[in-house]
C-alpha cells in the first residue's frame, strides 16, 4: 500500500509487519512527535513522484557501501519527512529550510546517522550530507538518471 506521499504513508509502512516496536523509527533526540525520523534518500530509491520504490538488486548498485538509503530528516518546523533530496540532483536550498530536508546542523553534534545500500550505518556531519559531490549522493542503480 503506497502512496504519492507523506499524507500516504512512507517508506516505513513497508517494514511495519516486520517490526514489533515502532519505538526504533523515531529519533530519541527528535524534539517534536513524529510517526518516524528517518527519510529515504529520495533520488536514490524512487523513480519519480507515482512509481513508489524503485528497488534493485543489490548486485547492480556500484558501490553499496556509498549508496546512501536512508537517514534522519528534518522540516522548518522541526518535524521530520519520509525523504530527502539528493543535492546532486537539486542544489539547496531547492527545499529552503532545512536544506533539502537534511538537518543541519545534524541533532548529533552537528551530524546525522545514516545508513547504507550494504546494510551498515554510521554518523556523517551534516556539511559532508549537504555537499553536492559527497558520493552518498550518487543514484543507485547507476543507469537511473541523476
Amino acid at each position: 500500500m503506497y502512496g504519492t506521499g507523506p499524507e500516504a504513508g512512507g517508506w516505513y509502512t513497508f517494514i511495519g509487519p516486520y517490526i514489533k516496536n515502532t519505538q526504533i523509527l523515531i529519533c530519541p533526540s527528535q524534539n517534536v512527535t513524529v510517526t518516524c525520523s528517518y527519510g529515504v534518500s529520495y533520488n536514490n530509491m524512487f523513480t519519480d513522484t507515482t512509481s513508489g520504490p524503485r528497488g534493485c538488486k543489490l548486485g547492480a548498485i556500484d558501490a553499496p557501501a556509498e549508496a546512501l538509503l536512508l537517514g534522519e530528516t528534518a522540516t522548518a518546523a522541526g518535524g521530520s519527512t519520509w525523504y530527502y533530496y539528493s543535492p546532486k540532483r537539486y542544489p539547496y536550498p531547492y527545499d529552503v529550510a532545512p536544506y533539502n530536508r537534511i538537518p543541519n546542523p545534524g541533532r548529533h553534534n552537528d551530524g546525522s546517522n545514516v545508513a547504507f545500500a550494504d546494510g551498515h550505518a554510521k554518523w556523517v556531519a551534516s556539511q559532508t550530507m549537504i555537499s553536492n559531490s559527497w558520493s552518498g549522493w550518487t543514484a543507485q542503480p547507476a543507469s537511473a538518471v541523476q
